[in-house]
């Protein structure tokens, strides 16, 4: 009786795990170096993911900013969007200082009002210590 307790609590268990993910992407924005001919093209993205084990939701955020299409930083950013991170492109340093507003939103669901609080994140992107662009999401 008990092992099959264990096993119908582990099956349990499997059944609420989930994930869930959420991307927002930035505009992408033009940007010359200073002294350089190049043009280069800038865009960021977020990734929130929601992992679950039926009992409590771990919510990660991860940074992925592209100059011409190539990874240029990565990293994990706070539960409120905001870190600073640094990176590499090329033979350049990269860094993003980021920081986040946030707005208290009523939701009504089912008669019954809740509240919740809606990110507005912001990323400045330095390429060696030059700013270059502010990245919104």
């Amino acid at each position: 009786m008990k092992k099959l307790l264990l096993a119908a609590m582990a099956l349990l268990a499997a059944g609420c795990a989930s994930t869930q993910s959420h991307y927002s992407q930035s505009p992408t924005q033009n940007f010359r170096l200073a002294g350089a001919d190049d043009l280069l093209v800038i865009a960021g993205a977020i990734e929130t993911r929601d992992d679950s084990n039926g009992w409590t939701v771990q919510r990660t955020n991860t940074l992925t900013v592209t100059i011409n299409g190539e990874r240029a930083l990565q990293g994990k950013l706070n539960r409120e969007y905001t870190g600073d991170l640094v990176g590499g492109w090329k033979d350049k340093s990269t860094a993003a200082l980021c920081s986040s507003s946030k707005e208290l939103v009523q939701h009504v669901i089912l008669n019954t009002v809740q509240y919740s609080y809606r990110y507005s994140p912001r990323c400045v992107f330095l390429i060696d210590g030059e700013m270059a662009v502010t990245l919104t999401f």
